[in-house]
C-alpha cells in the first residue's frame, strides 16, 4: 500500500509538471501563486492534521496491545500458580494451559514456531474453554475450596477474553476511505509542487525523499495498526516468559 502511495504522489508531481507547460503564463503568475497558496496551506494543515493522529493512534494501538500482551502474560501465571494449589489433580489443566499459550505463540509469531504448524487463535480459545471445564470438575471440600475453584475459574474467563481481543486485534484495519482522502489532499500538494518548482536535479531529489518520507509514515501507520501481523509487530517476549514459568 505504501508503495502505491508514493507512485500516487510522485505520479501527481510529474502531473503538475506537466500542467505548467500547458496552463497559460499569466495563470501562474505571483498573484495567482499566492492564491493557490492559500488553498493548499489550508490542505496541507488538514493532511498534517490528519496524518499526525492517524500516527498517534496506530502508536496507541500498538502500546495498548504490548500492555495487553504483559498482562496477559501475568495472567497465565497467575492461574498456572492456582492450579498448582490442586497438585496431581490438576496437572491435565495446566498442560492444557501450556499447550494454549504456546499454540497463540505460534499462530501470532509462525516465524519464531520451531517448525510446527501454526494454529489458528480460534483453536487456542476453544481449549481454553476445556480448561475451564477442567477446572470445574476439579474436586472440592468446603466452602473454602469452593472459593477458591470460584477464584480460578474467574480468572481463566478474564484470560479466554484477554484472548478474544488478541484476536479481535488481528482483524484490525484503517478505514479505508480515511486514507484514500490523505493520500487525495498530498496529491494535491505535491502536484503543486511540480506546478510551480523549477526543473533541477536539487529540487527533484528533496521532492523524491520528501515523497518517500510521506509514504514511509502512511507506512508505519498501516504497520502499527495491525501489531500482530507485517513488519514491525509486538514482541512475544511477555507470552514466552510465562510459557517458561508454566509447569514449575
Amino acid at each position: 500500500m505504501a508503495t502505491i502511495v508514493l507512485g500516487c504522489i510522485l505520479g501527481s508531481v510529474v502531473a503538475g509538471s506537466i500542467l505548467r507547460a500547458l496552463v497559460p503564463q499569466h495563470h501562474l503568475s505571483e498573484e495567482s501563486r499566492s492564491a493557490l497558496k492559500l488553498g493548499t496551506g489550508m490542505v496541507a494543515t488538514l493532511s498534517a492534521l490528519v496524518l499526525g493522529l492517524l500516527v498517534s493512534s496506530a502508536k496507541s494501538n500498538f502500546d495498548a496491545l504490548n500492555a495487553g500482551l504483559r498482562e496477559t502474560g501475568a495472567r497465565i501465571i497467575t492461574l498456572d500458580r492456582l492450579l498448582a494449589h490442586y497438585g496431581a489433580e490438576a496437572g491435565e489443566a495446566r498442560r492444557l494451559l501450556k499447550d494454549v499459550v504456546e499454540a497463540t505463540i505460534e499462530r501470532v509469531w509462525p516465524e519464531e514456531a520451531s517448525g510446527t504448524q501454526p494454529r489458528q487463535m480460534g483453536a487456542s480459545i476453544g481449549a481454553l474453554s476445556k480448561l475451564m471445564d477442567q477446572i470445574d470438575r476439579l474436586p472440592v471440600e468446603g466452602v473454602q475450596e469452593r472459593a477458591f475453584q470460584s477464584q480460578t475459574l474467574a480468572m481463566s474467563t478474564q484470560l479466554t477474553l484477554s484472548f478474544w481481543q488478541l484476536a479481535e486485534r488481528t482483524q484490525t484495519a484503517l478505514p479505508f476511505r480515511v486514507l484514500v482522502i490523505l493520500v487525495f489532499w498530498l496529491c494535491i500538494l505535491f502536484a503543486e509542487v511540480g506546478l510551480f518548482a523549477p526543473r533541477n536535479l536539487t529540487v527533484a531529489v528533496v521532492v523524491a525523499l520528501s515523497a518517500l518520507s510521506t509514504s514511509a509514515a502512511i507506512y508505519l501507520i498501516l504497520e502499527m495498526n495491525l501489531p500482530l501481523t507485517g513488519a514491525v509487530k509486538v514482541s512475544s517476549g511477555p507470552l514466552r516468559a510465562a510459557a517458561a514459568q508454566l509447569g514449575k
